[in-house]
């Protein structure tokens, strides 16, 4: 969805002016999963997502991202359900894109937004997406175990790599920050 998402942005011309601009829909996602892993209705190879992408200046990133956390916090709590919250950071593996101001912007702009919300959160080192960091939320099942259910992730990467670009106040193109979030996982 990420790549058709972006495909449809760049079909017209932006002004920072129309951003942040969200795309949404309830997707079908298929997985290849080995059969060893498949487990009910919590690993399966077909899943239906709650799947959008935010389109937005570097200045909005922070907003949007806070807007997000208030929308899984609302979702979960329609649910009843006691979540632990993860900022994922980058580890030191390699297998995240080399941008290091990037990186660290986006850190600290995600802390800042998620220590304002009052949301109590752990950082987890080498859980980031490999084009930027993220916010997960975790619940425990009946039997005890922890699963995903929330994500929404700052994508620092795909969106220079897809061509999207919006004109900015300075007249000149600019690559937006994109925002990857699935609510009810």
């Amino acid at each position: 969805n990420c790549p058709s998402h972006m495909t449809l942005y760049n079909a017209e011309l932006h002004s920072y002016r129309e951003l942040p601009r969200r795309f949404s829909e309830f997707a079908t996602l298929y997985r290849y999963e080995r059969s060893g892993v498949l487990s009910g209705l919590t690993r399966v190879r077909s899943l239906t997502q709650d799947d959008c992408h935010i389109f937005c200046t570097p200045d909005q990133v922070k907003g949007e991202f806070a807007l997000s956390l208030e929308i899984v916090r609302e979702e979960m709590e329609v649910f009843g359900l006691d979540l632990r919250v993860a900022l994922s950071l980058p580890g030191r593996d390699g297998k995240y894109v080399e941008a290091p101001e990037r990186w660290e912007e986006a850190v600290d702009v995600l802390r800042e937004a998620m220590q304002e919300s009052g949301l109590e959160f752990t950082e987890e080192e080498g859980e980031a997406a490999f084009y930027g960091p993220k916010a997960d939320f975790f619940a425990l099942d009946a039997l005890g175990r922890e699963w995903q259910l929330s994500t929404i992730q700052v994508d620092l990467i795909q969106p220079e790599r897809l061509g999207c670009t919006y004109i900015g106040e300075d007249g000149a193109k600019h690559t937006p920050v994109v925002l990857h979030r699935a609510v009810t996982g």
